[in-house]
């Protein structure tokens, strides 16, 4: 097993951008140049997916460790500024683009996805990455740059091929998502991060 906790962080955030960028070309989930983004209507195919989401949380958790700092006060105060934030962040691209309309899938299988895949999101960047930075030292705003920057590098691929906003506002939703992890614990920008995709994904943004 590889000892050094840096390296096998950054293998698992590699190991994340690898699968999520394939999902593109198998017709798993579409993100196009009007920034819309649209999953498969396939619900068991969301369901599978959101499911394997959830199973590379736990593996990322035996390689790396247990998580704690999910909650700084408590679970209803996080919450509510995991939506609060989360609708902020789904709002952002209608800066650039049309409303695109109500998704054709099901809308319980589009939440599945979104939550259960961005929370493994979230436990890679905000979880493992953002503590290690934060065990560093390097200061409160110093973490949250450095986070945010990082989340945004990651959808470097993404950005070249659809269109560099994504860029912007991938650095927006991760510097968000890394304030709430210090300010909240990881439990609200876990359903930040979400309640945003859901309601971008789903047309309801």
């Amino acid at each position: 097993m590889i000892k050094n906790k840096a390296l096998r962080i950054v293998m698992f955030l590699f190991l994340f951008a690898f699968i999520r960028d394939e999902m593109t070309p198998v017709g798993l989930w579409e993100i196009n140049s009007a920034f819309e983004i649209r999953f498969t209507d396939q619900s068991t195919t969301l369901l599978t997916l959101a499911l394997s989401s959830l199973a590379l949380v736990a593996v990322a958790r035996f390689f790396l460790g247990p998580l704690r700092d999910w909650v700084r006060d408590s679970v209803v105060q996080s919450s509510i500024w995991g939506l609060a934030q989360g609708t902020v962040i789904a709002f952002l691209p209608s800066l650039i683009r049309h409303h695109s309309g109500p998704h054709a899938g099901a809308l319980w299988a589009v939440a599945a996805l979104a939550y259960l895949g961005n929370l493994l999101e979230e436990v890679l960047f905000r979880g493992y990455l953002q503590k290690y930075l934060n065990d560093r030292q390097l200061g409160r705003t110093t973490v949250i740059l450095l986070s945010g920057s990082i989340f945004a590098l990651f959808h470097l691929h993404l950005a070249y091929l659809v269109g560099w906003p994504v860029l912007a506002f991938t650095l927006v939703e991760g510097l968000i998502c890394a304030e709430l992890r210090e300010r909240q614990g990881l439990l609200a920008a876990v359903i930040a991060h979400g309640t945003g995709i859901f309601l971008f994904a789903s047309g309801f943004a």
